[in-house]
C-alpha cells in the first residue's frame, strides 16, 4: 500500500502542480503620454505572464523593443535614447495577489497588489490597484497606473522635455488560461 502512495504522489502531484500554473495567452501593455504639445502611445502585445494560483504569485516579462508606436522615429528614439533597450532589455514586475481573492471562484474583484517593478534597470518596490475577473478557468486581470521617469532614471534630453510628460499613464491586461505544457 504504502508503495502504492509514493507512485501515486510521484506521478499525480506534477499534474496538481501544473493545474495551478496560468499562463496569460492575451497580454497587452500600452503606455500613454500626453502633452499639450505632443501625445505619445505605444503597444505591446509580446508580454509574458505567469500565475501560480497555490502561491498567488504573478510575474510579468515585457520586451521592450516590442512596443509599437505611431511612427517608427518614435520607437526609435524610445529605443536607443531612453529606455536603451539593447542594455535593458526587458522589464519585469513581480508581485503576489492579496489572500482574499478566491481564484476558483466566477466574479470580479478589486485587488490592491504590492510587487517589484524593473524598468531601466532600475527595480522599486510598488503598490498598484487593479481588478481581476474570473469566469471558469479563465482569469483576467486589469490595471491603470502611473509612473514617474525620474524613479527609473529614464532622462530627456532637455530640447524635448515638453513632447514627453514626466508621469506615463500605463495600462495592462492579461487574460489567463491553465498552462499546458508544449
Amino acid at each position: 500500500m504504502r508503495i502504492v502512495t509514493i507512485l501515486a504522489i510521484t506521478f499525480l502531484l506534477p499534474s496538481v502542480i501544473m493545474a495551478q500554473i496560468y499562463q496569460a495567452d492575451e497580454t497587452e501593455v500600452t503606455f500613454e503620454s500626453k502633452t499639450p504639445i505632443e501625445d505619445i502611445y505605444a503597444r505591446n502585445t509580446r508580454v509574458r505572464s505567469f500565475l501560480n494560483s497555490a502561491t498567488r504569485e504573478i510575474v510579468f516579462n515585457v520586451p521592450i523593443k516590442d512596443f509599437r508606436f505611431k511612427n517608427k522615429l518614435m520607437e526609435e528614439h524610445f529605443n536607443e535614447n531612453y529606455l536603451e533597450s539593447d542594455k535593458y532589455p526587458n522589464s519585469t514586475f513581480s508581485a503576489k495577489l492579496p489572500e482574499s481573492t478566491d481564484l476558483q471562484k466566477d466574479g470580479s474583484h478589486k485587488v490592491t497588489v504590492s510587487g517589484k517593478m524593473n524598468i531601466h534597470g532600475v527595480e522599486r518596490n510598488v503598490q498598484e490597484t487593479g481588478t481581476i475577473k474570473i469566469k471558469g478557468s479563465i482569469i483576467t486581470i486589469e490595471s491603470a497606473f502611473q509612473i514617474m521617469l525620474v524613479d527609473y532614471k529614464i532622462e530627456v534630453p532637455q530640447i524635448v522635455f515638453a513632447k514627453i510628460a514626466e508621469k506615463i499613464d500605463v495600462k495592462i491586461r492579461a487574460s489567463y488560461a491553465p498552462y499546458k505544457k508544449k
